[in-house]
């Protein structure tokens, strides 16, 4: 059966609904979040880079974003048990629900592809004040951004119908090698503009990457025919093996479970685990934090899948750069005199930081098989209910954020040296600390509350774009900081003191705003 098109109007319409009732002014906010972090992000680029560096920047960023909410959606996105629940018993035809499905979910992507690009759109303009040229752009940046997505999507889509077993694995994969190519080739641009160069075409990755092919779409018909060529097809092809493998995908996705397997259990990990906890966690409530975290987070893949991948690429990234002998993955020179200390690469400095803001904010995100949870919290005599979290916050820290960087420490002394390395990991750890500290302002939901929802997700890439602007600006004062052991020193006092303050005064509060009564404070 041909598209109905009261199906798609359906699917559109549940797309851009949440169970709040503001989910239109949620949709806004959004909406204009995304342009004026993106155009603070866009007019760095344009600063810095030439045209056709811009546009390869801009792609990578983007396709980023959206591969980022396209994968962890993956369910909702093409699939949405309860919808297709209730539209299966209909006389409507599964083509005609995969079809629509299909066009709502880009058509979903599309409106966020369309917001991230607009301020890139505006700077491109800048260049040569050409209409055509940002038309071109325009088209090559929505088309790499769904060339991309349709192939990491197809691979997935393959993983779930023939190694059901295996599908979770091949996810982190994909999701690991994408996190660190993308963080490396915009570590690429970080370092080019430092450098005091505007292109990145003396870079092999780039001159050989995708993104640069659809780039020369702007100013050649033939590539540009070409890319169309390239994005319809692969549109076609996740759409057939949508067609045709939809009901095993299905299966697996919702009905079939993994064979259980006895897990072993490091015993490294859990001394570790169990030394933060008796440690470092102050008191009872907060420990309840931490472990309710540890099991939550442990016991599901869908959610630790929500950390491991991104915890993983700075590990990675060391590792190759190690191993290789390529020290731009390691460390590279101050540009600012040529004689300050050597800084750790932005490769890895800058996944750091964005992991500080993203995991503390998928703390949020409640695991799609639970149950509502919000009532506990609510039922519990809490003097603060934000105690709760911050021994989450705890266990992401200490688990996800200083293991792996632990991991790091310990790779990159083995090669240089130990006064170089020490000095830039307690950089990294003091800003990342800091990064968390701040989301934590913003924090208003009790842990594992917030349903995982579109708009919800929408919210995530949100906080990767903020993420991403973080992650620059303190790789840029680095620069600055790292001419002298003196400011380093400095710098690190004083943000120590802001973060410390700022942790006190949010004891103080729940998680709601309120400030703390004295009645509240003698409940246990």
């Amino acid at each position: 059966m041909s598209l109905n098109p009261v199906l798609l109007k359906y699917f559109i319409k549940l797309d851009y609904r949440d169970k709040d009732k503001n989910t239109f002014r949620k949709f806004i906010g959004i909406s204009v979040s995304y342009l004026i972090s993106n155009t603070f992000l866009s007019l760095y680029y344009y600063m810095n880079f030439d045209s056709m560096s811009f546009a390869v920047l801009s792609f990578t960023f983007n396709s980023f974003l959206i591969v980022f909410i396209s994968m962890g959606e993956y369910p909702q996105l093409f699939f949405a048990k309860e919808q297709f629940e209730i539209i299966n018993i209909l006389p409507l035809g599964l083509n005609a629900f995969i079809k629509s499905k299909f066009i709502s979910a880009l058509l979903y992507l599309l409106t966020f592809v369309l917001i991230l690009s607009l301020p890139q759109s505006v700077f491109f303009f800048f260049f040569d004040g050409n209409f055509l040229s940002v038309i071109a752009f325009l088209l090559m940046n929505l088309s790499f951004t769904f060339f991309l997505v349709s192939v990491l999507l197809i691979i997935y889509s393959f993983a779930l119908k023939f190694f059901s077993e295996k599908a979770t694995v091949i996810l982190f994969i994909i999701q690991l090698l994408f996190f660190a190519l993308i963080m490396y080739s915009t570590s690429i641009g970080s370092r080019t503009a430092e450098l005091h160069t505007d292109t990145l075409m003396n870079s092999k990755l780039v001159n050989y990457s995708p993104q640069k092919f659809f780039a020369l779409g702007i100013y050649e018909f033939s590539y540009l025919t070409a890319a169309f060529f390239i994005v319809l097809i692969s549109l076609y092809l996740f759409l057939k093996t949508l067609s045709v493998y939809f009901l095993e995908i299905f299966e697996t996705l919702y009905f079939i479970k993994p064979k259980e397997r006895k897990i072993r259990k490091l015993r490294i990990f859990d001394a570790y685990s169990d030394f933060i906890s008796d440690k470092l966690v102050k008191d009872n409530v907060e420990k309840a934090g931490y472990i309710l975290s540890k099991n939550i987070i442990t016991g599901s893949k869908s959610v630790l899948l929500r950390y491991l991948p991104l915890a993983a690429a700075p590990l990675i990234i060391a590792l190759i750069g190690i191993i290789t002998g390529n020290e731009s993955l390691t460390f590279i020179s101050s540009s600012i005199s040529g004689n300050g200390i050597p800084i750790l690469s932005p490769s890895i400095t800058m996944i750091i930081i964005m992991m500080s803001r993203l995991f503390i904010s998928n703390l949020q995100i409640a695991d799609e098989n639970s149950n509502d949870i919000q009532w506990i919290y609510e039922s519990l005599p809490l003097k603060s209910p934000a105690r709760i979290f911050q021994g989450s916050f705890k266990f992401i820290y200490y688990i996800f954020i200083i293991l792996p960087v632990l991991l790091i420490t310990a790779m990159l002394l083995i090669k240089f040296a130990a006064e170089v390395v020490l000095i830039n990991i307690i950089y990294v750890l003091i800003f990342s600390s800091f990064v968390m500290t701040i989301t934590f302002l913003f924090i208003k939901n009790y842990p594992f509350t917030m349903e995982s929802t579109k708009m919800n997700s929408a919210l995530r890439l949100f906080d990767i774009l903020i993420s991403v602007v973080f992650a620059v600006v303190i790789f840029i004062l680095q620069f600055i900081i790292f001419e002298n052991y003196t400011y380093i020193f400095i710098s690190i006092i004083i943000i120590f003191i802001i973060n410390f303050l700022i942790i006190k005064q949010i004891r103080n509060y729940d998680c709601t705003g309120k400030r703390i009564t004295a009645d509240r404070n003698k409940t246990a």
